[in-house]
């Protein structure tokens, strides 16, 4: 018999499910605007979500899975990926921007408090695409079971506040899809529709609606420290990139609570959580096995998709210790040879974090075309004053920390690191800002 998963929307404790611009949603209202929604589908088997609102994104999201579709998260707006998409999936139906700004509908007819819906676990309740910063987006693919499982885990292993959550990152990857839809619905707590990456603007959202939980990436956490915005007291969690120590520390002290890192991947989902103030190592969430093969992390997991039901190896070099907890020590990918010599991009990355002022940085490896170095190392960091940051005061500050192999042969300065909507750093992107790599070295 299939096995279903069941939850539902609405609680006795008054919350809404849900709010957009400022106001509150209920479940009578979520669920009209659901079953007006799989009313519009037609028969194809998969249906294009590309809300930016969390609102109409849950909307569609679970309008597909009850008609028994599958919803297609794209990797990002470009007409070239949406276009892709068309030409690849029969799709019963788009739900963008456009249509969500028609949300929520017309007022129900029932004034229904509670609402259960259930879904077969089996069901293939997503296909979406990994970040691209390592390369071309890889389509994944997930149950309704992977996703339901890991929110129902995360809902039950931490003790989140009776109150919205609020997200900065987009729900259309893996980190937003996790924590600002699937959580809230299966820990019954109201989600809010809007995204805001701006200081002012999430101060606003946080005073209309209540929110006490902020899912967002490090970038975000280290603007917010540099702003007046007062968060107090506020459960905040960050992924798709590594918070540094000083961030970490810096939060901690303002606030009185360290921010939840949240480790994982697109295809693994959330494998470990930690609070590096208390403890620097990491800690596999309930169900979550792990293992190594030389010094790369292997993940057996339920929130796996059945394309790794065995195992997932991912790249990324840990030291595992007896109590099963680890320590990152970096991606495989991210140590390349310059010159003969191993150099490790992260290390070059935190060095470049040190120079005052700098806000975000990124480092990267291409091909060089002399014989004397294997790889040419690139950098680009963020600085409030970019205009006016000298190339040659960043150069000597790294020579003075770095192996002269290490040093990046050339460094851009920007106001803001090109980043997508869940805090990665797109290769393509990130390319552009080098322009020319054969006229000039730095």
């Amino acid at each position: 018999m299939e096995t279903h998963c069941e939850w539902q929307f609405g609680a006795d404790d008054g919350l809404a499910v849900a709010y957009s611009r400022g106001r509150p949603i209920s479940a009578a209202q979520f669920r009209a605007d659901v079953e007006h929604c799989m009313a519009t589908l037609g028969d194809a088997p998969d249906v294009l979500v590309n809300c930016e609102g969390r609102y109409g994104f849950s909307v569609a999201l679970l309008a597909a899975w009850l008609s028994g579709k599958t919803a297609i998260l794209p990797p990002n707006t470009s007409d070239q990926a949406l276009r892709a998409i068309r030409e690849q999936y029969p799709l019963a139906g788009e739900c963008d921007t456009q249509w969500a700004c028609t949300l929520p509908g017309p007022a129900p007819t029932q004034a229904t408090t509670r609402w259960a819906v259930a879904v077969p676990g089996t069901h293939l309740g997503v296909r979406l695409y990994t970040s691209g910063s390592t390369g071309t987006p890889v389509v994944v693919a997930k149950s309704v079971a992977n996703l339901v499982d890991e929110a129902r885990t995360l809902a039950r292993i931490i003790d989140w506040p009776r109150a919205p959550v609020i997200g900065s990152v987009a729900p259309q990857h893996m980190y937003g899809l996790t924590f600002t839809v699937m959580l809230p619905w299966l820990a019954g707590l109201p989600w809010v529709d809007e995204s805001p990456r701006f200081e002012g603007d999430l101060a606003d959202v946080l005073a209309r609606t209540g929110a006490r939980t902020l899912i967002s990436i490090p970038a975000h956490y280290r603007a917010l420290l540099a702003s007046s915005v007062d968060l107090d007291p506020i459960h905040c969690v960050s992924a798709a990139a590594a918070l540094d120590s000083a961030t970490a520390g810096a939060w901690e002290t303002r606030y009185g609570q360290a921010i939840l890192e949240i480790y994982g991947s697109t295809e693994t989902g959330v494998i470990a959580m930690r609070r590096q103030c208390h403890d620097p190592r990491w800690r596999a969430i309930a169900g979550v096995d792990l293992s190594v093969d030389g010094n790369l992390l292997k993940v057996r997991s339920p929130y796996v998709g059945r394309d790794w039901a065995q195992g997932f190896q991912t790249a990324d070099c840990v030291a595992l210790h007896a109590d099963a907890s680890f320590d990152l020590l970096g991606r495989a990918d991210s140590i390349v040879k310059v010159a003969g010599k191993r150099v490790s991009l992260a290390a070059v990355e935190r060095c470049l974090m040190t120079y005052p002022g700098v806000s975000d940085a990124v480092a990267v490896a291409i091909a060089s075309p002399a014989l004397v170095r294997d790889q040419l190392i690139l950098a680009a960091v963020a600085h409030p004053a970019a205009e006016r940051v000298e190339i040659g005061d960043i150069r000597r500050h790294l020579v003075d920390r770095l192996e002269s192999v290490a040093v990046p042969r050339r460094i851009v300065v920007v106001e803001r690191i090109p980043r997508n909507a869940n805090g990665k750093a797109p290769r393509a992107d990130l390319m552009a800002l080098f322009g020319n790599l054969e006229t000039h070295d730095a």
